[in-house]
């Protein structure tokens, strides 16, 4: 009897606590909400679980650690000026020829006079049919030269000279070049330990000597960027003069300098494009150039194409041969 009574009074509790969680609906929350209770009925959810009481003694959160402050950059030494932009192999691609403009004929027929002389081989005018030994003798394209290279003279536009990895060494020595590596380390001469590197042009076996002091870099603006080619298509002897250092990051300049002479024969084969394209050295934004070979191992250099500042491009070589 006792147990029926209790599971009568079981009963009736949790009837009584169903209802209260399930069925009944405060008064306050109508007079709280007016506009609410009269737009829309509350549709209450049927609450399964009780929330479980939060400890009393939770531990704070523990501070967010501060982000590591990044380290000084160190700055590298910069190049020093003699030095500017390395001489890369550029990427050829197919594009639209511009044809040279014709000159309009003269209204009036001109007085007969005697042809003016042929331009003397050597000289400017002559650039594009005079040899390159020609070309490095002329005292006027030695002096432009001079001009470019020292900084005396800006050109507003870019020459791109292009070479086989194969040839850097003969072109080297037929030019009188110098082929050096200087490590970033040798720029202070009188650093202790402080060594560059050079290849010794006039033995056949072109040995790497190391050379203390001051590397030749004074007068040369132009030069040959050796790590732009592929290394293993490279001369024995400059693949040794690369492994003289072996992270390329220590390496301050790995290439051939072209010398005033050299030079001039650039400035006489672009001149010498530029009359046949018929357009003005402002015109200009790129001549690239390119080392061909001659007979007895000598070298030359012919300009494959000048890129205007309007887009349009010119190609001399195909020009002179009749497209």
């Amino acid at each position: 009897m006792t147990t029926l009574v209790r599971q009568t009074l079981f009963l009736a509790v949790a009837a009584a606590l169903s209802w209260w969680f399930f069925l009944y609906e405060p008064v306050e929350v109508n007079r709280a909400l007016p506009s609410l209770a009269a737009a829309a009925p509350v549709s209450v959810v049927p609450r399964t679980r009780t929330p479980e009481p939060k400890p009393e003694n939770t531990p704070a959160p523990a501070a967010p650690t501060p982000a590591p402050q990044p380290a000084p950059e160190v700055e590298s030494p910069p190049r020093p000026e003699p030095i500017e932009a390395p001489v890369e192999e550029p990427v050829e691609e197919p594009i639209q020829e511009q044809e040279p403009e014709e000159p309009e004929p003269d209204p009036e027929p001109a007085a007969e006079t005697s042809p003016p002389p042929a331009p003397e081989r050597g000289s400017p005018d002559a650039g594009g049919e005079a040899p390159a030994k020609d070309l490095m003798q002329n005292s006027d394209l030695v002096e432009q030269a001079r001009r470019e290279l020292s900084g005396e003279e800006r050109t507003g536009f870019s020459t791109v000279l292009v070479a086989t990895p194969e040839d850097q060494l003969a072109i080297a020595r037929y030019f009188g070049e110098e082929v050096l590596l200087v490590p970033k380390a040798a720029l202070d001469p009188d650093a202790e330990g402080a060594r560059w590197f050079r290849v010794d042009l006039s033995d056949a076996a072109a040995p790497v000597r190391t050379e203390t002091g001051a590397p030749p870099l004074d007068g040369f603006r132009q030069y040959r960027d050796l790590f732009a080619y592929e290394y293993e298509r490279l001369p024995p002897p400059l693949r040794r003069l690369r492994r003289s250092v072996l992270s390329r990051a220590d390496v301050f300049v790995f290439a051939a300098l072209i010398p005033p002479a050299e030079w001039a024969v650039v400035v006489g084969r672009r001149r010498a494009a530029l009359a046949l394209s018929g357009r003005e050295a402002a015109d200009v934004e790129r001549y690239v150039l390119r080392y061909v070979h001659r007979p007895d191992a000598a070298f030359d250099l012919e300009v494959r194409e000048i890129v205007f500042a309007d887009g349009t491009r010119f190609f001399p070589t195909k020009d002179r041969k009749g497209g």
